[in-house]
């Protein structure tokens, strides 16, 4: 992975993205990886892909946000993400359980583990806390191209489809994966790529069966792919 050229990429599509809700009179929220240097340093390489940002107002970069939060020492503020920051920190520790693993509010380690991660919308325009469906496949087919260049930009090692397995499935990312049982719905094998079909981030189901499901379900992918 080249970082000069990821950084010049991402910006690249940076700007697509707000031409393209431009288009729609919407503002976009633009997202990817969200520090190249530290992902290009990460042993795995995980991208989470969600259905679209739930704020009200666009006209910002979820990139800078969160990195600026970081470098100000704001973590509380970023516990949406914790399961993704939970997720690297226990692969890189052995597949740990939610109750093994430090609390980011405690931890800078944990919580800078949020610069390594790719974080991907279907749609790059602000929905507002209720989906509505028809109005995000009409944003989501014009983001698609960007979307895609996103996941080969990032070249995943894991992508966790948060509530979104049905997005890749309708664009025929999965038509030679192969369909494996978890504990919460599925896993796919996509050559050496593991995809997960999770419920949304913010499901009403404890955060520690979240976790789990998804380390569990990545630790019998990497033994099923061996």
């Amino acid at each position: 992975m080249d970082l000069s050229f990821m950084e010049e990429k991402q910006e690249e599509l940076d700007q697509k993205m707000t031409l393209i809700a431009s288009s729609f009179d919407e503002d976009a929220i633009q997202d990817g990886i969200i520090s190249p240097n530290s992902y290009i340093e990460s042993p795995f390489k995980m991208l989470w892909l969600a259905r679209e940002p739930h704020d009200t107002d666009g006209g910002y970069d979820y990139k800078r946000e969160i990195l600026k939060g970081l470098n100000n020492g704001i973590y509380k503020k970023d516990k949406y993400f914790d399961q993704m920051r939970y997720a690297l920190y226990s692969l890189e520790n052995n597949f740990l359980h939610w109750e093994d693993i430090p609390d980011s509010d405690t931890s800078e380690y944990i919580a800078n583990k949020l610069r390594e991660v790719a974080f991907v919308n279907c749609s790059k325009i602000p929905g507002g806390a209720n989906l509505n469906w028809e109005r995000w496949w009409k944003y989501v087919k014009a983001f698609k191209e960007i979307v895609f260049e996103q996941i080969e930009l990032a070249r995943p090692d894991i992508i966790v489809c948060v509530g979104t397995q049905i997005y890749l499935k309708e664009f025929g990312y999965l038509e030679n994966a192969t369909e494996h049982e978890k504990s919460y719905r599925h896993y796919y094998l996509k050559g050496s790529q593991i995809i997960l079909d999770c419920y949304h981030i913010a499901a009403r189901f404890s955060p520690e069966k979240y976790l789990d499901d998804i380390v569990d379900a990545i630790r019998q992918a990497k033994i099923h792919s061996n």
